[in-house]
């Protein structure tokens, strides 16, 4: 059988999602785990969210941005070396907000912390799928200080 001809769709390259981040708040909470499905005896939540202006891609209409770092001990260096994962992190977009949720180690959140109240952090730079159905995975992501457009690929389209 001759193989079919015609167009293939071109699968799309990764995007890369730029925040500047205008506030961020910390929050912490812990008590007994009364849930069936707790591993131990108590509940442990922390989490970082950064508020912000999505800089880039210009096609995605967001007016605002949420990212959210979400701390998780199963992350730390001695845990992950068997893992093998499809993501570290998904966005989600809805009614002009782009939501941002990645886990980071737990052992990561100190240095994070420090450094923002010392508002050296001023980006986070996601590596992502375009969005689909809204919806996409992060391959990647970074925090930083400065932002400079020539140091990412052009945008397509």
């Amino acid at each position: 059988m001759p193989p079919r001809k015609g167009k293939r769709r071109q699968r799309q390259r990764n995007l890369y999602y730029v925040v500047e981040i205008g506030t961020w708040d910390w929050g912490y909470s812990f008590g007994l785990d009364t849930t069936r499905y707790g591993d131990g005896p108590y509940r442990e939540y922390r989490h970082l969210k950064m508020t912000g202006k999505l800089l880039r891609p210009h096609k995605i209409k967001a007016d605002t941005v949420e990212v959210t770092l979400m701390p998780d001990a199963r992350l730390r260096e001695e845990n992950r070396k068997q893992d093998n994962p499809r993501a570290v992190g998904s966005l989600i977009l809805g009614g002009g907000l782009l939501e941002a949720l990645l886990p980071i180690p737990s052992d990561a959140l100190d240095a994070v912390l420090q450094t923002l109240t010392a508002g050296k952090l001023r980006y986070v730079v996601i590596n992502g799928s375009p969005l689909r159905y809204r919806r996409g995975l992060v391959q990647d992501f970074s925090l930083e200080s400065t932002y400079d457009a020539a140091d990412l690929p052009r945008e397509e389209g």
